[in-house]
């Protein structure tokens, strides 16, 4: 049972549509190892950030926020309610608490950083960032190249962390107009889960997919690969894994990824936490349900 699954119910249950907050799932192509919804779940429920940009691409939070706005204003300005389902958690936190206004990239700095990141490595600039900017560095999907080098590059243009720029200082907290609910579940549940989640992307053709991209001329550096479930598989395809040990470093790299999911949850206000460790997707939407009505949010 996932997010996807619940959010489609609650969504019908409310009329309304889906916005996702998944900084992978809106790229193009990229379906198995985001766990993109389905063709038939797509029919059901409207979606939107699903498949909008090239893997090419370079994207962000503040071009996500740009995306919801015109969203909002244009499509779904009749909607009572919204629904947002992923788990990038900037992404989820900037539709309540907005980033401050970002100094323009300098091309001499992103290029001073991404030399530095080639001839000492990812892993020396991500110490570096976890040193200047701790917070930001913790929600990190991984080495994460592009999202590192633009942290340092606004920390040493203005002298303040990149996870500064909200506009709300101290623990993140939704206004009354918004309710995030938190899908969590006992350990070994979630790491079985996460096991499973890895067979069922191998059987239903990961490798396939990445080697598909790859002979349409995506470089590996491409920023849509740069997320667990892609940058593995593509260090297989460079002989630097075995198949083994690309599942492992799957299992272990999400394991880790959930955990700073998390963490990085726990330290927000006015947050409904739900265990769904036993519950089928049915009973977790008619909870959100059932509270948002307590709320008064819906009748």
């Amino acid at each position: 049972m996932g997010k996807t699954s619940v959010s489609m119910l609650v969504a019908e249950e409310l009329n309304t549509s889906i916005i996702s907050t998944d900084s992978r799932q809106s790229y193009k192509y990229l379906n198995i190892g985001t766990s993109k919804p389905k063709a038939h779940q797509l029919c059901r429920v409207p979606h939107y950030n699903i498949s909008v940009i090239d893997p090419k691409q370079a994207d962000n939070v503040n071009h996500f926020l740009q995306r919801v706005d015109h969203w909002e204003k244009n499509e779904l300005k009749d909607n009572q309610h919204i629904v947002y389902c992923g788990g990038s958690t900037l992404y989820v936190q900037s539709i309540f608490q907005p980033l401050d206004p970002l100094p323009p990239s300098n091309p001499e700095q992103i290029n001073r950083l991404q030399n530095k990141a080639d001839e000492m490595g990812l892993g020396h600039l991500f110490n570096e960032l976890s040193q200047v900017d701790p917070e930001y560095a913790r929600q990190m999907d991984g080495y994460n190249r592009q999202r590192i080098i633009r942290a340092l590059e606004v920390y040493y243009q203005t002298g303040r962390p990149f996870s500064s720029f909200h506009s709300s200082q101290g623990s993140p907290a939704p206004g009354k107009d918004t309710i995030v609910f938190v899908l969590n579940r006992d350990r070994a549940s979630l790491h079985q889960r996460i096991q499973q989640r890895t067979q069922m992307m191998m059987k239903q053709g990961l490798l396939k997919e990445v080697s598909s991209l790859l002979s349409l001329g995506y470089h590996s550096s491409a920023p849509g690969f740069n997320s667990v479930g892609y940058k593995e598989p593509l260090a297989y395809f460079n002989n630097e894994l075995s198949k083994e040990q690309m599942i492992q470093l799957i299992n272990r790299n999400t394991r880790r990824y959930a955990k700073r999911q998390i963490t990085w949850f726990r330290r927000w206000e006015n947050v409904s936490w739900l265990d769904v460790t036993d519950l089928e997707p049915a009973e977790v939407a008619k909870q959100i349900c059932n509270r948002l009505a307590a709320y008064g949010h819906i009748p």
